[in-house]
């Protein structure tokens, strides 16, 4: 019997709609205890008021429901991308594959902390956790979201948009780097109200635009575990600050 197309299209899509929904969800829940942890001594930084339990509440639910949303939506593109563009981010590299890209992102915290990380603790020392579980989770957190938003979605969407050639792939890795750094860096300006040197303005976006650069090559050439050991590994500076300026 042949299958009609239409319908097996329109199941695949139904299928692909409730996967992405469990995977935001995954990532959303994991996302939450930096939402939580940072809404108290964040939100008079955004919003430049007082903060009321109240205020704070509803901060928190509107930050997870926004997360949430967003998330879903590049992960339903990511899906689309990442087939369109012949990407396979869920095969199987190995794990001495996964063990190198750890090993890399802990060997650039110190790097991080010369280039950005130094200059984020002395003007928003509340993006860092003050509490044990927070310092712990604070890893995760950061690492699988961010991955799914920065790779899975958005890198995966310019390699389609740029062709499958390799040169094409190098333009789309380096307009994602620039992106993620510019964007981190506007974040970052939303947080402070001095104004940067030049030099630590140079610092930061280029310190953003390596790291972010290696995760795509890294998605790129091996697929997205590496790419999350890579982001795993560089966030392990979490905990490790704790220990050293908070503790």
């Amino acid at each position: 019997m042949v299958k009609d197309p239409v319908l097996a299209e329109l199941k695949a899509s139904v299928l692909r709609v409730r996967d992405g929904i469990i995977l935001a969800g995954i990532g959303t829940l994991v996302s939450f205890p930096p939402i939580y942890d940072q809404a108290y001594s964040l939100y008079p930084r955004l919003f430049t008021q007082p903060a009321s339990p109240e205020k704070i509440k509803a901060f928190i639910l509107g930050a997870t429901i926004l997360y949430f949303f967003a998330l879903l939506i590049f992960v339903l593109i990511g899906n689309l991308a990442n087939r369109r563009a012949g990407l396979k981010p869920f095969k199987s590299p190995g794990a001495k594959e996964i063990i190198y890209a750890l090993g890399l992102g802990i060997v650039f915290i110190p790097v991080s902390y010369i280039l950005y990380d130094h200059l984020v603790l002395a003007l928003v020392p509340e993006s860092y956790a003050r509490k044990w579980f927070f310092a712990l989770a604070y890893p995760v957190s950061f690492s699988l979201p961010q991955e799914l938003f920065n790779r899975f979605g958005l890198l995966s969407l310019l390699v389609w948009i740029s062709g499958k050639t390799r040169r094409q792939r190098i333009l789309a890795s380096i307009l994602t780097a620039i992106l993620l750094a510019g964007l981190g860096y506007h974040d970052f300006l939303r947080l402070v109200d001095t104004q940067l040197k030049p030099t630590e303005t140079i610092f930061l976006i280029a310190g953003t635009f390596i790291m972010q650069w290696i995760g795509n090559e890294l998605y790129l050439k091996n697929g997205f575990f590496p790419a999350l050991a890579f982001r795993f590994g560089l966030s392990l500076k979490f905990p490790l600050y704790f220990l050293l300026f908070f503790n």
